[in-house]
């Protein structure tokens, strides 16, 4: 396969996609404090047993697509925080698909890579970020974590 790995403090989990920003604002990070402060859960576990590419975005003039090859989040738990967050998130006036499959962005490779099982892949839960992936710079950086605690 062709492509790049990401680099180790890259990896996280994505629950949900703000949009695209070169700069977040001020009004996305205050509405998602408010929406952030709508979870009410405990520390949970995930157990990820599955890979797949997504189509990846449309590439630039001259540029091959680049297809994201994902670690898919399915866990009860993880659901059930996509589903809390994503309403309060609607409800504080920000986007949220309810169809978006929680995942672990792992590698951007050349082809895509079909549905498959893997081996599990076990990890703890007990917090939550908003992150702002800095838009064509691969930098992400944490704005605020909120603990989890039910």
């Amino acid at each position: 396969m062709k492509g790049y790995l990401l680099q180790p403090n890259r990896l996280h989990m994505t629950l949900h996609h703000l949009g695209d920003f070169t700069r977040l604002r001020e009004k996305f990070i205050y509405a998602a404090g408010l929406a952030a402060k709508a979870v009410s859960m405990s520390p949970f576990e995930i157990t990820c047993r599955r890979i797949m590419s997504f189509e990846g975005a449309p590439p630039a003039a001259g540029r091959q697509r680049r297809h994201p090859l994902v670690l898919v989040g399915e866990s009860d738990p993880l659901l059930e925080l996509h589903r809390i967050l994503g309403a309060a998130m609607r409800k504080n006036g920000l986007r949220a698909a309810e169809n978006f499959v929680p995942h672990v962005t792992l590698f951007y490779g050349s082809k895509p890579v079909p549905l498959q099982p893997t081996e599990p892949i076990r990890f703890a839960v007990n917090e939550f970020a908003l992150v702002h992936s800095k838009l064509w710079l691969t930098e992400y950086h944490v704005i605020k974590r909120w603990p989890l605690q039910g």
